[in-house]
């Protein structure tokens, strides 16, 4: 490792005592290096004593765990507009396969009975998108029929 890219990595710290291996072996290794880390650390805590207001606790947790609590992407989530949208392709492709020129030609190659198949195959990526629907949108819908119940 590098001095200048140790005291860069150095100065980025917040807690000197979890500095990895590789900085601790060059810390160990150069006197120029651990020498000027002792006198960054020296100066850091000066000015934390001479401070006027003292935090009585880190507020380092009570911040990680709010965004942790946070909703990911949560503008980025779909609408049910879109998903009422997307199930209703998958539905018309379903009943429109039927009618396609390829289907038309496989049915003709294959006999009546690639019909079946095909429904089966379309009928379980119906479930899927039902199933993918449900699973992300649980709570919005609970709440839904919760409300709906009480309404009643």
């Amino acid at each position: 490792m590098k001095c200048e890219v140790f005291i860069t990595e150095f100065m980025a710290m917040d807690d000197y005592r979890s500095m990895g291996l590789r900085m601790k072996l060059h810390m160990r290794f150069c006197r120029k290096c651990r020498s000027e880390a002792r006198e960054i650390k020296g100066a850091i805590d000066r000015l934390q004593q001479g401070a006027p207001f003292r935090m009585k606790s880190s507020v380092a947790g009570p911040v990680m765990e709010s965004i942790m609590r946070r909703e990911a992407f949560a503008e980025g989530r779909i609408t049910g507009t879109k998903w009422f949208s997307i199930g209703s392709v998958i539905f018309l492709s379903m009943f429109l396969i039927n009618f396609s020129d390829s289907f038309i030609w496989l049915k003709a190659v294959f006999g009546a009975d690639l019909a079946v198949p095909v429904s089966i195959v379309l009928g379980s990526i119906l479930s899927l998108y039902a199933m993918i629907v449900t699973a992300i949108n649980y709570e919005s819908m609970r709440s839904a029929i919760n409300n709906y119940l009480k309404k009643l």
